[in-house]
């Protein structure tokens, strides 16, 4: 089992889009496909459930060869067909997120 690092973009987004750690575990370990990107990251994608409907999450993730064979960046995540809080809620949560996940 790989270990995860987060950028802050990814941990923002995360919090933002409502997406665990366990969720992006899952879709690291049971993709339903794979997308090599042109910049060496690959992006995997993993169907989820969400209020009664299937979602496909993505999770763009690159492999920190510097840290060891197993240990994966995580780069951004998003669910699609979502959209992000907007104005007061992307705001609020922003800095509720700021100042006490930090």
């Amino acid at each position: 089992m790989p270990k995860i690092r987060y950028t802050d973009h990814a941990r923002e987004r995360m919090f933002l889009r409502n997406i665990s750690k366990s969720m992006i575990r899952s879709a690291l370990d049971q993709s339903d496909k794979t997308i090599a990107e042109d910049d060496g990251d690959t992006r995997y994608v993993k169907e989820v459930r969400r209020e009664s409907e299937h979602h496909d999450l993505h999770v763009v993730a690159k492999p920190l060869t510097d840290e060891g064979k197993d240990v994966w960046l995580i780069k951004t995540v998003w669910i699609r067909g979502e959209d992000d809080p907007v104005g007061l809620e992307k705001l609020l949560k922003t800095l509720w997120m700021k100042l006490f996940f930090r």
